[in-house]
């Protein structure tokens, strides 16, 4: 269970980095 939390918080945290990564990469290449 511990490694949940763990994942949750990696999650969490780079999730909202990855995202705007990933939609300015999408923009990037639409663009």
């Amino acid at each position: 269970m511990a490694y949940l939390r763990t994942s949750a918080m990696r999650r969490s945290d780079h999730g909202r980095r990855r995202r705007r990564l990933a939609h300015l990469e999408s923009l990037g290449l639409r663009g």
